[in-house]
């Protein structure tokens, strides 16, 4: 996977960059009237960038990017990659829709490997490629699929890896998480950041959601109303922190297991050490390994979606784990579980913590959860929230070698528990009490 990106790098290190002169677009119409869709835009791309463009309905963002693609002439003006002309499309800008425009009689293999093998990419160098592309965009598993068993993220990001495949200068995306749910699409954003990091391209993205403009754009674009122009750039720190914010050191886990539901069990909790480049072997132990301590160890092949909500939670927690992480955050890990599951798994919670020796931050709603897991309970107090009162507590450590049903019969703990329910339940009548005022 590194070399991968290097090569992809290394490919882009004469790069002069894109540049939009002075685009006009005007469309013709039989009845001897005209449409300007675009008037004088300029923009000078560097290698590298990644730029949003956002814009109300028929401004012109998809003629825009259809231009640069080739697929378009302008009416006026020109665009220039690398010191030349643009004049039709080229296996330089590579184009990614808001559906993946795949061939779906091919398998994802076939998909991602067309652009090579049209190229005459010798066969063992296709394989490679293409393997190495569906590790990075987590189908390393699917290559053998048709595309229409795929759901529409996957199938975004088989298009994602095809597109990389022909080694553009430039990814044009032309609303390309559009049509995806909001968790779905929040996670492929994350993966065309890292992307665009770790390859260096040069990405040019249209969307009409102003979130995602935000969140993507070194550069974003607004343009305004026909005929399309740009009406004010913003310079945003945002996509540069999106890269760097999260980070191998700090594992999350939350309410719902967030797994990847189209992969099985073992290669969920293998996702983080392959994309690390971890060698088979030593991923294969580690992922026996995890799945014997959270008690899955005959679970290894099973779909995802074939589990209940405590053995998904118990996956969560192996994914998490082999990533190696010094801390744990956990949001309402367990707060989707039934009784009898909950109390397992928050068996579970203290002994890998004892076990494994990780620092662990874990959010609940639940009183007796708070003071059954915390060698520090911290409550907070009504918005702004702040540090109300801490409570060093002997329960987590008597928890991991009792059972916790004794544990809760322990001098102190019933004390400690109505204290802070009494704390909680005069924080909600003051909360009450200013609803009422207002």
């Amino acid at each position: 996977m590194c070399h991968l990106f290097n090569d992809l790098k290394n490919s882009e290190l004469t790069l002069k960059g894109l540049s939009i002169e002075n685009i006009s677009m005007r469309f013709d119409l039989k009845n001897g009237s005209s449409v300007q869709a675009l008037k004088d835009v300029s923009l000078d791309i560097e290698a590298g960038q990644i730029i949003t463009v956002l814009g109300p309905s028929g401004c012109g963002k998809t003629t825009l990017l259809n231009i640069v693609a080739g697929f378009l002439a302008p009416t006026e003006g020109k665009v220039v990659l690398n010191g030349q002309t643009v004049q039709g499309p080229g296996a330089e800008r590579g184009m990614v829709f808001q559906q993946g425009a795949l061939f779906e009689w091919m398998d994802v293999r076939a998909n991602v490997a067309f652009g090579p093998r049209m190229k005459g990419t010798p066969k063992a160098e296709q394989d490679e490629k293409v393997k190495r592309l569906l590790e990075i965009v987590g189908l390393a598993d699917f290559e053998d699929k048709a595309v229409y068993e795929l759901s529409g993220g996957m199938q975004q990001r088989v298009a994602l890896a095809r597109c990389l495949a022909n080694d553009p200068d430039v990814i044009l995306m032309d609303e390309p998480l559009g049509a995806l749910d909001a968790l779905t699409r929040e996670k492929m954003q994350g993966l065309v950041l890292k992307l665009w990091k770790e390859t260096g391209k040069t990405i040019l993205l249209i969307t009409h959601s102003v979130e995602e403009a935000v969140l993507l754009g070194e550069r974003l674009l607004v343009l305004a109303p026909r005929p399309g122009r740009i009406h004010k750039e913003y310079k945003l720190p945002f996509a540069e922190m999106g890269v760097q914010g999260p980070g191998a050191e700090r594992g999350m886990v939350f309410q719902q297991g967030a797994l990847f539901e189209w992969m099985d069990v073992r290669a969920n909790v293998a996702f983080g050490p392959r994309m690390k480049g971890t060698p088979k072997a030593e991923q294969d132990e580690k992922v026996k390994r995890l799945l014997e301590i959270v008690g899955l160890a005959d679970f290894e092949d099973k779909a995802v979606y074939e589990l209940s909500g405590g053995m998904q939670q118990r996956v969560a927690l192996a994914r998490c784990l082999a990533n190696d992480p010094d801390v744990i955050l956990m949001d309402e890990p367990l707060g989707a579980l039934d009784a009898l599951t909950r109390e397992k798994m928050q068996g579970l919670v203290l002994k890998l913590w004892k076990e494994t020796g990780k620092t662990i931050l874990l959010i609940t709603h639940s009183v007796e959860e708070a003071v059954l897991l915390g060698e520090r309970l911290l409550v907070l107090a009504p918005r702004p929230g702040r540090i109300h009162k801490e409570y060093k507590l002997p329960f987590a450590e008597m928890g991991v070698n009792m059972d916790l049903r004794e544990v809760k019969k322990s001098e102190g703990y019933s004390e400690t528990r109505d204290e802070i329910l009494s704390i909680i339940w005069e924080m909600e009548e003051e909360i009450m009490g200013r609803a009422d005022e207002n």
